[in-house]
């Protein structure tokens, strides 16, 4: 009888062993298994910037005339410019009744410019500008670009496909099981210094004038939230940028009115609601069938690390 008890008792000992074994085996394999969840800027090897650096970028300034239509005036010719740009006045609210605070910052971008006119010529109208880049917001762990509100004084044009009629524009983002909504909104101004003319003594005069665009971003968000970056392109911009955002808000206005006519969207307009409509993270391609950008397409600047104000 004892040894009865002691062979069962060495068969719950064997049975206990090996389920501690599987057991084990598992959660090792569950271990080896799970990657280690990392923030985006930390997965794509996106560099963060000094914020109390000055970054450049190339810009075409272009001729409008009385009509705000882009024009070409022979006889001119267009030195090479580039805008420069510095954050400053960083500042952070104390929380309000929903725990949320407000940050706000300040960006200054300077452009000189330069032409050379022939003197011989009757020149009719014509104002010069550029198109603006605009430094904006996304999410250091998930990589997501926050929607905007855009306001400005009417010298900076923005042309969105579909504003926003509220204060701010919203977007929620999800990073370990925790979803923050996050409203960025953004205003803009816009100087110029004025026209200094110079006589070359060969029959052209040279025109200089700057321009300084003042951003003001305001955000609000959870105050427990520290994702908060800007960005905006190192690629600059020139005349065609802004003909072909002109060109594609005409095109996506004519595909909804036809769709409203006709009661079916075309593929084209499918297209370009998803592009209009659609959250991207930083480096994604915004159109379908183009590539992932580089990692190093954009400044890129932690939002609290601007200097705040004095």
């Amino acid at each position: 009888m004892k040894k009865k008890n002691n062979k069962k008792k060495n068969i719950f000992i064997v049975i206990g062993v090996l389920l501690f074994l599987f057991l084990l085996i598992l959660l090792l394999l569950l271990l080896l298994g799970k990657k280690e969840l990392k923030p985006y800027v930390e997965e794509k090897e996106i560099e963060v910037l000094p914020a109390d650096g000055e970054y450049t970028i190339p810009v075409e300034p272009y001729f409008k005339d009385e009509n705000k239509n882009v024009i070409n005036i022979e006889g001119i010719t267009w030195s090479k410019s580039t805008a420069t740009y510095r954050f400053y006045d960083y500042s952070v609210s104390e929380p309000d009744a929903d725990n949320y605070v407000t940050h706000t910052f300040k960006v200054e971008a300077t452009l000189p410019i330069e032409y050379v006119e022939e003197t011989g010529r009757a020149y009719q109208y014509h104002k010069y500008t550029f198109l603006f880049v605009q430094p904006s917001i996304f999410d250091y762990y998930t990589g997501t670009i926050f929607k905007e509100k855009h306001v400005s004084n009417g010298t900076v044009n923005y042309y969105d496909v579909k504003p926003t009629e509220e204060d701010m524009a919203f977007t929620e983002v999800t990073w370990k099981d925790k979803t923050y909504k996050i409203g960025v909104r953004v205003e803009v101004s816009m100087k110029w210094d004025g026209i200094n003319k110079t006589s070359n003594g060969d029959g052209t005069n040279t025109i200089k004038d700057k321009s300084t665009t003042y951003v003001d971003i305001t955000i609000y968000a959870p105050k427990e939230y520290d994702g908060l970056m800007t960005f905006f392109s190192k690629k600059g911009t020139t005349q065609q940028d802004f003909l072909n955002q002109l060109e594609y808000n005409k095109k996506y206005n004519e595909l909804v009115k036809e769709s409203n006519d006709t009661g079916q969207k075309s593929d084209e307009l499918k297209d370009m609601e998803y592009e209009i409509n659609n959250t991207f993270r930083l480096l994604d391609a915004r159109k379908k069938g183009e590539k992932e950008l580089k990692n190093d397409a954009f400044y890129v600047i932690k939002v609290s690390d601007i200097k705040t104000k004095e």
